[in-house]
């Protein structure tokens, strides 16, 4: 089922998935493997046999396609996380069930999908193979081709409009290894989730550059996106249209320096990208003292200094629609 959510940059959680495995530095504590293994959610069969003894994900998936169903017959207009509790593109999910969300986000143009991973080799295979004989046999197998309005999502409104994908960045390694592969995926949407934030990050003019796009090309660029012609083909140039940020929470949370945040902050806003300073965390310092807050996550923007308090999503001008203000949300 869709959820609310404390997470501040969404609305709903919608886990048609449940499972992951760690891969890097920023899983060490994660948050949703803790949920999975607390009673509130055991008493669930899909977070059951998904966590081992210590808590932590066992690499086994569970797949919930309820969830698909009551998102397609939901005709409310919000933002969804789907999911929250696991990596859509892990080794463990099957293209049939990542075929099956994808027709739900076809099937919801209504509903903006925020999709996050750690594993963007796995998303940009997938959806180079999406985008072509694959979506359209998935979309026959359920008798839907006959549907006009279907038909006018799948024409003119690929890569899928409503669906925005991003990567985890927590270091400059994580940085240099995803965001590559998210600038060559086809999306509407691209956006990074430094979440938790490990170490200073520089995504202009650090050492990284940009294969394929130019050497020395930084990965906030501002002249990127979709772009569609007068006929509704679009072609995709590199670039990320958001920005996450967040310091790590919990008891064995992290040390996370604010002015890295600044650092950050103040490169997206040069390139005019929209950012969401979600938390300063549990364990925050700033100007080299302990940055103590009220909130247990530091997630409470007046607590803090007045440049971090910002929290700004993609305008939606950039997102096309299917017609200006059309909503066919009740064909479904």
């Amino acid at each position: 089922m869709s959820n609310k959510t404390g997470i501040a940059w969404t609305d709903e959680t919608a886990n048609w998935i449940v499972g992951c495995s760690k891969i890097s530095q920023g899983c060490r504590s994660c948050y949703a493997a803790t949920a999975a293994n607390s009673p509130r959610l055991q008493q669930f069969d899909q977070y059951k046999g998904v966590v081992d003894g210590d808590g932590n994900w066992n690499g086994e998936i569970a797949f919930v396609p309820k969830v698909l169903g009551q998102l397609i017959r939901s005709k409310k207009r919000r933002r969804v996380f789907a999911p929250s509790m696991g990596d859509p593109f892990h080794q463990g999910v099957k293209d049939e069930w990542l075929d099956q969300f994808f027709v739900t986000v076809a099937l919801t143009p209504h509903i903006t999908y925020q999709v996050l991973t750690k594993r963007p080799e796995r998303m940009l295979e997938y959806c180079d193979r999406l985008y072509g004989d694959r979506f359209r046999h998935q979309i026959q197998l359920r008798g839907l081709e006959r549907d006009e309005n279907l038909t006018k999502i799948y024409n003119r409104n690929l890569p899928l409009s409503n669906l925005w994908l991003g990567v985890t960045v927590e270091n400059e390694a994580a940085a240099n290894e995803r965001i590559p592969l998210l600038l060559q995926t086809p999306a509407a949407v691209r956006f990074l989730s430094v979440e938790p934030l490990l170490e200073a990050i520089d995504l202009v003019d650090g050492e990284m550059h940009n294969p394929g796009f130019g050497e020395g090309h930084p990965w906030l660029n501002p002249l990127g996106g979709i772009v569609y012609d007068n006929e509704g083909n679009f072609s995709c140039a590199p670039a990320i249209d958001w920005g996450i940020i967040g310091g790590e929470s919990g008891s064995a949370a992290r040390p996370f320096e604010m002015e890295w945040a600044q650092l950050l902050i103040n490169q997206f806003q040069e390139a005019k990208i929209p950012i969401f300073m979600k938390q300063v965390g549990s364990n925050a310092f700033y100007e080299g003292k302990p940055f103590k807050t009220k909130s247990r996550a530091g997630s409470d923007p007046k607590e803090w200094p007045e440049w971090a308090q910002i929290q700004e999503f993609p305008d939606s001008s950039i997102i096309p629609n299917l017609e200006s203000g059309e909503d066919i949300s009740e064909s479904f």
